[in-house]
């Protein structure tokens, strides 16, 4: 990984970290009970970005590796890395894998509850 990869990840990261902080300050509501429309708009969002940038990446937008990363990884895992576990995901049925599909979404999503609620009661039971 050469220092230039590092930066511009880096800097790619600070930005999608920015923008997400901005469409989530202007759209979520101020009580944690209301339904968080700012989140679901950058998930979204980050979604059609990342599936739109994967097809076009090597034609359309033929980025250098570098740059790859530094929209990828940086500014759209910044942004939200819901959008890389939909590529993965919809990657996995593309190549006939729907069962590893199956279990990576329900997995990452029933487990990642799971594990906040367990965070959440853990935190209490140490407080």
């Amino acid at each position: 990984m050469s220092p230039q990869t590092v930066a511009l990840v880096s800097a790619g990261g600070a930005l999608g970290t920015l923008l997400r902080w901005g469409i989530a300050a202007g759209l979520n509501p101020a009580k944690p009970d209301q339904f968080p429309w700012g989140t679901l708009a950058v998930n979204l969002l980050g979604c059609f970005v990342i599936g739109l940038l994967a097809g076009a990446y090597g034609g359309v937008w033929d980025a250098k590796p570098q740059w790859k990363a530094a929209v990828f990884v940086g500014l759209l895992g910044g942004f939200t890395t819901f959008s890389s576990f939909a590529l993965e995901a919809v990657s996995m049925i593309r190549a006939g894998g729907q069962v590893a599909a199956a279990l990576y979404v329900t997995g990452s999503v029933a487990g990642g509850m799971g594990l906040a609620c367990a965070g959440v009661w853990t935190s209490r039971w140490m407080s």
